[in-house]
């Protein structure tokens, strides 16, 4: 399935996946009972008779999946198969390419929204100015033994902030600060220097690491842990 597929916009979806399934090889009578399925399976309405010309881009997503996965191939490669698709739209899409997987089919998945990626895919590979630059399972991409922390904290006094800001370990968020330290005798101190200035703890939470940041350290030429050790170096 091509991010921007080309449909014969002059048929009616029933057509266009007769059609389609003609030419992978499906009987009339395989395609009378494939047709149907595969419409309600992709969420369109198999008594629809629009013609494809007056469908949505959702729509259209919607015929391409379903063009894609009609012959019950063994491997189903999808490019951007979300865009134009509205939230519900694009959960339904979730449940059917987790349904795919979950039928023993092969899914290569190309996506900028990490975070269906995230929820997708066993593996991920990524792409960076046309070359690939890391193939990896997901969960061994995304784990990490980074023991950071971010401290949450309000009326901090302007020298602690200018303080921290020099070391690089402080960042705003609205009318709250976010203070980070690198371990827990680090955390323990950092709190220790809030209370001590008179600030207002409002939340300690563990950070993780998620897709969107590695790939943004692995497409800026740096790894997420090389470019940890570089912030570090330059506080």
């Amino acid at each position: 399935m091509p991010e921007n597929p080309y449909f014969y916009d002059y048929l009616t979806p029933t057509e266009f996946l007769d059609t389609c399934a003609s030419w992978y090889g499906m009987s009339r009578q395989e395609r009378k009972t494939a047709v149907p399925e595969v419409l309600e399976r992709v969420g369109l309405d198999p008594k629809e008779k629009r013609r494809l010309r007056k469908f949505s881009k959702g729509m259209l997503q919607r015929i391409g999946m379903a063009q894609a996965i009609i012959h019950d191939p063994k491997m189903v490669i999808l490019d951007e198969p979300m865009s134009g698709l509205d939230p519900q739209g694009r959960s339904q899409f979730r449940d059917i390419i987790l349904g795919l997987k979950r039928e023993g089919k092969t899914v290569l998945f190309a996506s900028h929204i990490l975070s269906d990626v995230e929820m997708i895919c066993d593996r991920v590979g990524i792409l960076n100015e046309g070359r690939i630059t890391r193939i990896t399972a997901m969960e061994d991409l995304l784990s990490s033994d980074d023991r950071s922390y971010e401290i949450e904290v309000t009326h901090l006094p302007e020298t602690l902030i200018e303080h921290l800001e020099s070391e690089g370990k402080i960042r705003t968020a609205g009318p709250r600060n976010l203070v980070r330290a690198e371990s827990e005798e680090e955390l323990e101190e950092r709190i220790h220097q809030i209370f001590t200035a008179g600030g207002k703890l409002i939340s300690v939470r563990h950070t993780h690491v998620d897709l969107e940041e590695v790939f943004l350290a692995e497409t800026s030429g740096l790894r997420l842990h090389d470019s940890e050790t570089t912030k570090k170096g330059a506080a």
